[in-house]
């Protein structure tokens, strides 16, 4: 508007620019990361780049892995529930004293083949290893499998048994889409598969359930109320699995041989459902107490059921 040149007019503008930025700016943007960083060292907490300690500054949402972080990482196996009867479990940890109750009476897996199966087969299909350190017992292994162990042995059922007696021809491993795993064992010269996962993957591939009377076809009425249990133990705040099995006199198998599971993993026998306890930190309350005071949004990431996540 005042026709100045337009090459004046930049060098106006970059002066502006130099201007508006005073010299010492840099050296006090150092001093007060650098401040920051010996702040978050008094609070347990290393800082590789200054830098980070500003956009710490700038977080609004913080999300967090559940098991191992928010909560102990130790499973432990809460409740059973089987084609007849639900059933409590006690004892803390990995320690392998604890009885089976159904109601306020104790249950002996010996003298309840559902139980029973239920346990063999959390057994079988599992790749942890339950052992003793400083006669502590410890699990070597996924937390979730070790649980499924750890119950097993209150009822008697030892993973070397499986070794000896039942040894391992393949395994069909877990991963997030298949929401399932297997392992196929020699049991009395035969082959069985052993599966657990997801109720509702394992039961969409279930024909047959187990009971204390023997085998029998898997009604839709079953289907439904299974499920229903998997919700309210997924309710209490529990993670589920569900286990089954199937012999294979159809298919032979050799060791360190590759399975496939869209063959194995069908017409299955349920056995039952497992729920498992993992404590929480007694600090994880009030590290989310903290997020949200400083205006800190906290989402917890979890491969488990909605319901068992939901608050």
């Amino acid at each position: 508007m005042r026709g100045i040149a337009p090459f004046e007019l930049f060098l106006s503008a970059v002066s502006l620019a130099v201007a508006a930025i005073p010299e010492g700016l840099p050296a006090v943007v150092t001093v007060a990361l650098a401040l920051g960083v010996q702040r978050m060292v008094q609070r347990h907490a290393l800082v590789r780049r200054m830098a980070s300690v500003e956009t710490l500054g700038c977080a609004e949402v913080i999300c967090t892995d559940k098991t191992g972080t928010l909560t102990m990482g130790e499973m432990t196996a809460r409740k059973l529930i089987t084609s007849e009867n639900l059933y409590r479990v006690t004892g803390e940890g990995y320690a392998t004293d604890g009885a089976f109750f159904s109601g306020n009476v104790e249950s002996l897996p010996s003298e309840s083949p559902d139980l029973l199966a239920l346990l063999r087969s959390s057994a079988a299909c599992n790749d942890a290893e339950l052992t003793l350190i400083d006669n502590r017992p410890v699990v070597i292994g996924d937390p979730t499998e070790g649980a499924l162990l750890v119950a097993a042995a209150k009822g008697g059922i030892t993973r070397g048994i499986f070794e000896t007696e039942m040894p391992r021809l393949a395994t069909v491993p877990f991963d997030s889409e298949r929401k399932r795993m297997t392992v196929i064992r020699n049991r009395e010269n035969h082959s069985w598969a052993f599966v657990k996962g997801a109720p509702e993957v394992i039961l969409s591939r279930c024909t047959l359930i187990r009971t204390n009377q023997g085998v029998r076809e898997l009604t839709e009425n079953d289907r439904i109320r299974l499920l229903h249990a998997n919700t309210l133990l997924a309710n209490d705040a529990l993670r589920v699995l569900a286990v089954a099995e199937r012999p294979l006199d159809d298919f032979s198998f050799e060791a360190g041989r590759g399975v496939n599971d869209a063959e194995i993993e069908q017409e299955l026998t349920f056995l039952g459902l497992v729920g498992l306890q993992d404590p929480p930190r007694g600090e994880a309350r009030e590290a989310v107490a903290k997020c949200k005071r400083a205006g800190i949004k906290a989402v917890m990431i979890t491969g488990d059921h909605p319901d068992t996540a939901r608050p």
